[in-house]
């Protein structure tokens, strides 16, 4: 007897008819009422992949100023994320469970969340000149956030990307003289840290402790931030090494540009529960900068083909492969992949193994919310139903009448009870 998941029809056809195959025809049996009946003004000659590259699932390139009102990208790798600041090089909000850096330190009159790799100019914060300083464009990857600015006749350019499987942010800026004649300047690196480790459930905020301990280690060119009440340490620096540091943590260059010229400072910081471990990663990174980044882009796009490829070795299912020459709905598609593709967690210390939380930014760096989830429950089934399922699993046992998520570092439930709990739990199911 064959084991297959055929029925037969009153006509005593075959029909294969299983739980994916279910899910694919909902899925589309939902979309073609709409497709029927709007005709697209964006259809056109062009087909759009079938399989997204990089570049294809960019945001469009947004530029604000810094009294904008607007919520900043964050990048992310297997294990963390990091939000990028209103400015051009400013990186806050790095999660790594069960690290923080640039979170909130917990101490009276808390500044709130740190920044660090701030840009100075002449002893002035970049953002603080006058126009068009205050005003940086944004560019969204899937593996990288690029920014740009223009201030006192200086172009900079920033990739902040996650080295892959590593508590680590990098940052390559590049700044370039514009202003036709050569130039003397002071730049300035403003690090912060406030590194902690949290070792219990997360609920809101990155953990964050003010009163690191600075050390600055010369021959590495790089600042080490220790927290003094828990098992944490941040390593940061710049390379080509500063000529000196300022007020305990400003990495300082004295600079000549001739006009056109371009220099690149490689910024790296490690998150480690050990200084000695961090600090050997920290020369790794710099020393093989370009590689991480290389290997950064290799990493996401084999991620993103996994995703739409049976039988792969990231997820354990894989989405459709939509055929299209309607750009709106291949954006629609497109957006909602990029989304789960930020939100997947493969932390090696998750309590119920790869997963999908549901926030990412300053907030709720570990929580997975039954309601949120239900609402990405149809894609998830196809791409990842193992994850899914495990999610589901760990709701029932926690209990959700008396919580709003579970925390990926100790799968405890977190927070009060939502009513839409059951409902969006079954949807899950």
């Amino acid at each position: 007897m064959r084991k297959n998941n055929s029925t037969e029809t009153e006509s005593g056809q075959s029909s294969s008819m299983n739980r994916r195959t279910f899910l694919e025809l909902s899925a589309a049996g939902a979309a073609m009422p709409w497709a029927l009946a709007v005709p697209s003004a964006a259809a056109s000659g062009k087909e759009y992949p079938a399989i997204p590259a990089l570049a294809d699932l960019a945001s469009a390139r947004i530029a604000h100023r810094y009294t904008d009102l607007y919520s900043t990208p964050a990048t992310q790798n297997e294990w963390g994320y990091c939000k990028a600041a209103k400015s051009v090089s400013g990186i806050t909000a790095i999660s790594f469970p069960p690290f923080g850096c640039c979170g909130v330190p917990e101490m009276p009159w808390s500044p709130g969340f740190l920044l660090t790799c701030e840009l100075f100019l002449d002893g002035r914060v970049l953002m603080a000149h006058p126009a068009p300083a205050g005003e940086v464009a944004y560019t969204w990857y899937p593996h990288r956030i690029v920014r740009e600015s223009t201030a006192a006749g200086l172009h900079v350019t920033t990739q902040t990307f996650m080295p892959s499987k590593s508590r680590s942010v990098a940052e390559s800026i590049a700044i370039m003289n514009t202003s036709g004649e050569r130039c003397t300047l002071k730049l300035g690196f403003d690090l912060r840290a406030g590194v902690a480790a949290k070792k219990g459930p997360w609920f809101t905020y990155s953990p964050g402790e003010g009163d690191n301990r600075i050390t600055w280690v010369a021959p590495r060119g790089c600042l080490v931030f220790e927290a003094q009440h828990s098992k944490a340490v941040s390593v940061q620096g710049v390379m080509p090494r500063a000529d000196r540091v300022e007020d305990g943590r400003m990495l300082v260059y004295d600079l000549a540009l001739n006009p056109g010229e371009t220099r690149t400072f490689n910024y790296f910081n490690v998150i480690d529960e050990d200084r000695d471990e961090a600090l050997e990663l920290y020369d790794r990174g710099q020393a093989n900068f370009n590689a991480f980044l290389e290997e950064n882009e290799r990493v996401f796009t084999g991620l993103i083909r996994s995703a739409f490829t049976p039988g792969n070795s990231d997820f354990s299912g894989h989405l459709p492969q939509l055929v299209t020459r309607d750009e709106s709905l291949w954006k629609v598609y497109a957006a909602g992949f990029t989304n789960l593709l930020f939100c997947r967690r493969a932390a090696t210390n998750s309590a119920y193994g790869n997963t999908y939380i549901t926030l990412g930014g300053r907030v709720l760096p570990t929580l997975s919310f039954p309601w949120d989830t239900s609402l990405a429950s149809l894609s998830l089934a196809m791409l990842d139903p193992l994850a899914l399922r495990r999610l589901v699993e760990n709701w029932l046992v926690q209990d959700m009448h008396q919580h709003l998520a579970t925390d990926y570092l100790t799968g405890q439930g977190v927070g009060p009870w939502y009513a839409v709990n059951d409902y969006a739990i079954l949807r899950c199911a």
